[in-house]
């Protein structure tokens, strides 16, 4: 059978809240660079659940956390069949969605060489979904440390709202990077769950009504987005002239401080400026995306660091088939899950 009839499965997007599983045809390559991967795994990321719901206002991007063989390329770089890759999404090319049992990527040779990033064995059989989530989290601990620098302060302790991947994420990270860490989360669920898992057993781990006393001079908001109640809490809780770096999604017309400061604008250009919240000044950092460093680090903990390769382990949840997979998403959207989904989309359904 030629590639240009070839036939495959793949969950789409039909409306807020809403999956198909159809069947597409493989359209082949085109004047630009082409590759066709299939998928070993895929993990659920909340920003998959935000663009399921229609509450994302940026990149599209359904299906990111990649782990795929390429079987087929043409004027791709340095890209050969054969290859294991994942994906940046960050590079500007075009795909197909990546819940599916094919992927197509078109785009200039060089962007794809830079959108598909080769894996070793290792992750390749491994932790390879998570490269991508640890590189946007190292992004943020280099945020955090090149801003801490910037105004020549002292990190001291740091806390970490949000206990969702990203959030333990960063936390495995700055721990490795000798930081003080105490991650925080609203409720006791995904905390109870980290305990039951092992992860970042030696940490300070408490809800935010438990961390009340506390003061910290750097406080990392990780939430799914930094809705403003969860600001003013980081604010009341961080020392005077503190790092307050907005790592979680924000959304047009949120706005910080008592000169309405854009915050969606902070976080998506990097900024660092100082905001006065009720009269008192603190340091606000955006966060966003993740840059080629980003995932060269991100790779090399998960090889060299075995607390980090620990963590991503004990991160894995519930291993779906595409079948599967168009049932659970939307149940995940509007119900806390407690470790990373994993979509498999060579797998046949089997009982969970």
């Amino acid at each position: 059978m030629s590639l240009s009839s070839s036939t495959y499965r793949r969950i789409e997007l039909t409306g807020p809240g809403t999956l198909e599983l159809v069947t597409a045809r493989v359209r082949g390559s085109g004047p630009n660079g082409w590759a066709l991967i299939a998928p070993r795994e895929v993990g659920v990321c909340r920003s998959d659940l935000k663009e399921l719901l229609g509450v994302r206002e940026v990149r599209q991007d359904f299906g990111h956390e990649i782990v795929a063989d390429v079987v087929d390329c043409a004027n791709a770089g340095r890209l050969e069949p054969g290859d294991v890759v994942t994906l940046d999404p960050h590079v500007a090319i075009t795909r197909t969605p990546g819940f599916a049992e094919l992927i197509e990527l078109h785009g200039q040779p060089e962007l794809l060489d830079r959108a598909l990033l080769r894996l070793s064995a290792t992750l390749a059989s491994g932790h390879g979904i998570f490269v991508e989530p640890l590189a946007c989290a190292a992004r943020c601990v280099r945020r955090v440390h090149d801003a801490v620098a910037t105004l020549t302060a002292r990190p001291g302790a740091i806390a970490i709202v949000g206990a969702g991947t990203f959030g333990v994420l960063i936390a495995s990270l700055m721990r490795v990077a000798g930081n003080d860490v105490h991650l925080l989360n609203r409720s006791r669920g995904r905390l109870d769950f980290l305990d039951r898992q092992g992860i970042l057993s030696a940490l300070d781990l408490r809800t935010l009504e438990c961390a009340q006393r506390h003061r910290f001079t750097s406080i990392i908001l990780a939430t799914t987005f930094a809705e403003p109640e969860l600001v003013t809490w980081c604010a009341e809780h961080a020392d005077e002239a503190a790092l307050i770096t907005i790592f979680g999604g924000t959304r047009g017309g949120m706005t910080v401080g008592d000169d309405g400061v854009d915050l969606d604008a902070l976080r998506r250009r990097e900024e660092l400026r100082q905001v006065r919240i009720g009269g008192r000044p603190f340091w606000f950092a955006g966060c966003h995306g993740a840059e080629r460093q980003d995932f060269s680090a991100a790779m090399a903990a998960l090889e060299k660091d075995q607390e980090v390769a620990n963590t991503a382990a004990g991160l894995r949840g519930a291993e779906l088939s595409l079948g599967e997979a168009v049932q659970a998403l939307p149940r995940y959207a509007h119900t806390p899950t407690f470790g990373k989904p994993v979509v498999r989309p060579s797998q046949r359904a089997h009982t969970l």
